[in-house]
């Protein structure tokens, strides 16, 4: 059974997603520039590994994502759930689909609130969240949300949530694995 997401990393995500778009003493910058959770406009909400919404306290509930409604951005959104390591670029998913790599970028912008890249960036997350919250070591989530080395996922990681895998993992008020308290 998974154990559910730390509150401290629900509250970090979150609280980059506040923040996200935002320039220098929280004025308004580039929106969307990194944000942490894509804001619905048009679509659903959808979890991993199928096209159901999450449920409300699950793992990945912090990491929210919107499928698009447009049928080629909306292919490309669950071909990543089903396989969340494919690592296509813009521009090979828009010819997959019949699309040019720049109206794919205005769709998935324009309907999820993030570029495609984004987007699976957020995907990945999400997944891992909820692979490490079930007890999966660290290399083989790394692999499964594919990032080549996992210290390439810890990286991408920490950029987006703020903390390390194993720190989300581990008690609040514990110490890391190899220090003790005097």
């Amino acid at each position: 059974m998974a154990r559910p997401l730390p509150d401290r990393l629900a509250r970090a995500v979150r609280a980059r997603g506040r923040t996200a778009g935002r320039g220098p003493a929280g004025t308004p910058g580039r929106a969307g520039a990194r944000d942490a959770r894509a804001v619905p406009r048009r679509g659903r909400c959808c979890s991993t590994g199928s096209a159901r919404p999450a449920t409300a306290g699950g793992p990945g509930a912090a990491v929210r994502l919107v499928l698009p409604t447009d049928p080629r951005a909306r292919r490309v959104a669950l071909a990543l759930l089903d396989d969340p390591a494919d690592d296509r670029d813009t521009a090979a998913w828009g010819r997959a689909v019949g699309a040019g790599e720049r109206t794919l970028a205005r769709l998935f912008r324009a309907e999820t609130g993030v570029g495609p890249g984004r987007w699976r960036t957020l995907l990945r997350m999400r997944v891992a969240l909820e692979q490490l919250a079930a007890g999966r070591p660290v290399g083989v989530v790394a692999r499964h949300v594919g990032y080549a080395t996992p210290s390439a996922f810890v990286a991408a990681f920490r950029r987006e949530t703020g903390t390390t895998p194993s720190a989300v993992l581990r008690p609040a008020g514990t110490a890391p694995p190899g220090l003790r308290r005097r």
